[in-house]
């Protein structure tokens, strides 16, 4: 068994590079040219959509081919590299921001992994001060707004031919117990993240 990995690039602040990580199952095989192309859309119309968040400043890069990993053990096989690429998403928000500061993602799945429930998290930061209310929370709409379009996102993958999974990587580097999750919703917590790394 495969899956399939997409990265995004943060760049521009003095924070960057941080970098985002999406991956997708399409039954255990390698994607084609064309379903990481599918990928890669669904990705940039995802960050698009939501590029009113972000700082000017802020430019995001979708990667233009997708690593066949094993989720057993984290190995690489090889790089599919799509046939169509995106170009660069630039924030456009003119709102005061912490390069720290913003929100996230949670992407829930049934998964149960240790005894726990399987989640995953993508961070969005920094989001500029605009996407707060007065008390310093997410505002509810703009929550709901970003949970509504990254299910279009999982949607994308699903008409890609794959699903978009959450991988429990390896628990030691000599282990092969990853696990591979399907996302079934997601949401958006109301308070804001401080994000300490930049890698998610």
């Amino acid at each position: 068994m495969v899956i399939a990995r997409v990265q995004v690039e943060w760049g521009g602040l003095p924070s960057s590079p941080g970098l985002s990580q999406f991956f997708a199952d399409f039954g255990g095989t390698a994607p084609t040219p064309a379903q990481v192309s599918d990928l890669t859309e669904a990705v940039s119309i995802f960050f698009d959509g939501i590029k009113t968040l972000f700082p000017t400043d802020l430019s995001l890069s979708i990667s233009d081919e997708a690593a066949v990993i094993n989720p057993a053990n984290g190995a690489v096989s090889e790089f599919v590299r799509a046939d169509s690429t995106f170009g660069a998403i630039a924030g456009t928000s003119s709102g005061s921001w912490l390069a720290a500061s913003g929100t996230s993602i949670v992407w829930n799945t049934a998964g149960i992994r240790n005894g726990r429930r399987v989640r995953g998290r993508t961070f969005l930061v920094p989001v500029t001060s605009l996407a707060y209310d007065a008390d310093g929370n997410v505002t509810t709409t703009l929550r709901n707004e970003i949970a509504t379009k990254a299910m279009t996102m999982a949607s994308g993958f699903n008409l890609a031919g794959g699903d978009l999974v959450i991988w429990s990587r390896p628990s030691s580097s000599i282990s092969a117990d990853g696990q591979v999750s399907v996302v079934t919703g997601a949401s958006v917590p109301p308070r804001g993240n401080v994000l300490t790394g930049r890698r998610g």
